[in-house]
């Protein structure tokens, strides 16, 4: 009988814990929106939506209207500047259209993220005049409507993962899209010229390295022919040249994806390949192969005078970038 009634708490007791999860699970509030890379997309059931509009505004009243029109299937925009248009005669003006199938994707994201369960006001209590506002409107077919408004204090994280759901389909950014979900991730790179008794170094400038290939989320850049994209760049300087002289750089990573897990976790490989500068590209040679740079670990990379010289990151699911730099 003991043992029966211990089996039977066990019972009510797990029964509970799934109740509570399941509850939770169902909850759409903002502050259980995580990230956009790690939250399951749910299903949108409810009441249709006919279009949202966002309205902004700086502290001198110069801002914007986007509408998100689901019944037409477009975004429009119209900028509100009082020191040029006095009068707002602006035009409203369609700045992108999607199919019915971006519109589910979209809708679908919105719901999982939390965007139709904002709060009324986010208010700091602690007005500034110069900071300006946000006001979004959410119409819904059945003629309901949902506002949302605030000033500093705004739900950043459901508006981030909302503004990548639109551009991921449309290239456009209704609310600011993060960065670093739009550039590749790269990495920093140093050049050194200096004698090999250590005195004299210098660090010379970096401006000629340059983004000519990458793959990213759904952000694509391809500059063509490897030779001409590098002929167009400035050469790198060596400061010091001859007998004695050392000539190398120091690949890092730069401070915002160094202590990232999240990019660390997407990193696979760093190569970087020497080629000489020619139309042919040839001799090429792969001169560091590594994994993730951590912080500034940094890894020295011998390089020579006329030579093009490539620095490509992969990532998984295909994703890399590729930056160039000739001397």
């Amino acid at each position: 009988m003991k043992k029966l009634l211990i089996i039977s708490l066990i019972f009510i007791l797990t029964i509970s814990m799934l109740a509570i999860l399941i509850s939770c699970d169902k909850s759409k509030t903002s502050a259980q929106v995580l990230s956009v890379y790690e939250i399951p997309i749910e299903e949108y059931e409810g009441t249709p939506v006919s279009k949202i509009v966002n309205k902004s505004s700086d502290g001198w009243g110069v801002g914007s209207i986007k509408t998100l029109s689901f019944a037409s299937n477009n975004v429009s925009q119209k900028i509100i500047n009082p020191n040029t248009d006095p009068n707002n005669t602006a035009e409203e003006e369609v700045v992108a259209t999607f199919t019915d199938e971006d519109e589910k994707y979209m809708v679908d994201r919105f719901y999982t993220y939390g965007l139709f369960d904002l709060k009324e006001e986010y208010n700091d209590n602690e007005p500034v005049d110069d900071v300006g506002s946000w006001c979004l409107t959410i119409y819904f077919e059945d003629g309901t409507i949902k506002e949302s408004k605030g000033g500093v204090l705004y739900p950043q994280e459901v508006f981030a993962n909302s503004a990548i759901a639109i551009y991921d389909k449309i290239h456009y950014q209704y609310w600011v899209v993060p960065r670093e979900y739009i550039e590749p991730p790269r990495v920093e790179i140093e050049q050194i010229s200096h004698f090999t008794d250590g005195f004299n170094q210098e660090s010379t400038g970096t401006s000629s390295y340059t983004l000519y290939k990458y793959k990213w989320h759904t952000t694509e850049l391809d500059c063509g022919d490897l030779f001409e994209f590098a002929a167009s760049l400035n050469r790198a300087q060596f400061k010091y040249k001859g007998e004695g002289a050392s000539n190398y750089i120091l690949i890092r990573t730069i401070n915002s994806y160094a202590n990232s897990s999240k990019y660390q976790e997407k990193f696979l490989r760093c190569v970087v390949k020497e080629y000489d500068d020619t139309p042919e590209l040839t001799n090429e040679k792969v001169l560091l192969d590594c994994g993730w740079i951590v912080g500034r670990n940094d890894k020295r990379v011998d390089i020579q005078e006329n030579k093009i010289y490539t620095v490509e990151l992969t990532f998984t699911n295909n994703q890399y970038s590729i930056q160039v730099f000739r001397t």
